[in-house]
């Protein structure tokens, strides 16, 4: 059975995952997770939910100085908070982010996980397949609509009107 992994990333540094801007997860040790894993990203308190994932693309490890210098374009962060992070370390782990994508957050509870993981916690659960079958599902829904509503829109005496999340056909 295919293991998952759930990450604790702080809210501004998921946010410059998802947008594409960090491609890169500092850690001090390295993961013992295979390439093409799921990692989902847990944001601790004051969100204190999963959401959303990225694809573990592999795990650059060096000194800091030659971390720092590969990856500096892409981290997500400055190169002072870098060197503080690692500060009395040696070598820097760095996860190479692979595809990023948000999905509806759920407390951890709800997929059979009773605490915060510190750094990550490896786990399979039929939850997390059931939620990407769920995102999957409803992308096909929303493109399904998408559709009809343009239709709608083509028809005389029809209009469609966005109104906050939903839509309005008069």
């Amino acid at each position: 059975m295919k293991q998952d992994v759930i990450i604790s990333i702080r809210h501004p540094f998921a946010e410059k995952i998802y947008s594409g801007e960090k491609l890169y997860e500092f850690r001090k040790r390295r993961p013992n997770i295979a390439v093409g894993t799921r990692c989902w990203i847990y944001e601790p308190l004051p969100i204190g939910k999963v959401t959303g994932f990225f694809i573990y693309r592999g795990c650059y490890r060096d000194d800091k100085a030659k971390v720092w210098e590969h990856c500096k374009e892409a981290a997500g962060i400055n190169r002072e908070a870098f060197m503080q992070y690692y500060d009395r370390d040696f070598y820097a782990h760095a996860w190479q982010v692979g595809t990023a994508r948000r999905c509806p957050a759920f407390d951890l509870k709800d997929a059979g996980i009773d605490r915060a993981p510190q750094s990550y916690i490896t786990w399979s659960s039929e939850f997390l397949d059931n939620l990407i079958i769920t995102m999957n599902e409803r992308k096909e829904l929303n493109d399904k609509l998408r559709d009809l509503i343009l239709e709608i829109r083509g028809k005389k005496g029809f209009a469609a009107y966005r109104v906050g999340n939903g839509w309005l056909i008069a």
